[in-house]
């Protein structure tokens, strides 16, 4: 069973999305491809204050393969995670997407670890996983664009996801 996420104020699909593509029009994206290490390493520290990414050991997060501090601004993503994103994995670029949509979503809430977790007692659009999942999707596979893609292996092509990725989200939309 996976593991929920913090309780946060609900948010929809909908607004996910519009969050989604305002970042991308914001930093000049397009609806192309999106490099996650580059747009994490180059690009946010120019547009956002204080924006910081921390490659990290396995010690300092453990299990967690990454982690937002959405009030601090900073990304931390565990070494072996930041060195198969740069060779190219594309399951990482999902995982460093879904970081940032903690980031952009999620402030001024408390920081990833200060608010309690639990394991019910909320609904999937109050669920923080939830939510940067969803932004994860969107921001890397835009919706409007993904509907005029005829099939999972267009959207793995296009978008450099992994196929996981690209099944849920042509099953998702299609």
């Amino acid at each position: 069973m996976k593991r929920e996420g913090s309780k946060v104020p609900p948010t929809s699909l909908v607004k996910i999305r519009d969050v989604a593509n305002y970042i991308r029009q914001a930093l000049n994206l397009g609806s192309d491809k999106v490099n996650m290490v580059d747009l994490l390493e180059s690009v946010l520290p120019q547009h956002i204050p204080n924006f910081s990414f921390e490659v990290v050991t396995r010690e300092t997060l453990g299990r967690d393969e990454a982690r937002a501090y959405p009030d601090e601004n900073i990304i931390q993503v565990r070494e072996d995670i930041y060195i198969a994103a740069t060779d190219g994995n594309r399951r990482e670029q999902f995982t460093l997407a879904h970081e940032l949509g903690h980031l952009v979503l999620h402030a001024g809430l408390g920081n990833s670890r200060s608010y309690a977790r639990s394991s019910s007692g909320h609904r999937p659009y109050e669920d923080s996983e939830w939510q940067a999942d969803n932004f994860a999707a969107e921001f890397l596979m835009p919706y409007e664009r993904c509907r005029k893609l005829k099939s999972k292996q267009e959207i793995f092509e296009t978008f450099g996801v992994s196929t996981a990725a690209a099944t849920k989200r042509f099953e998702k939309i299609h």
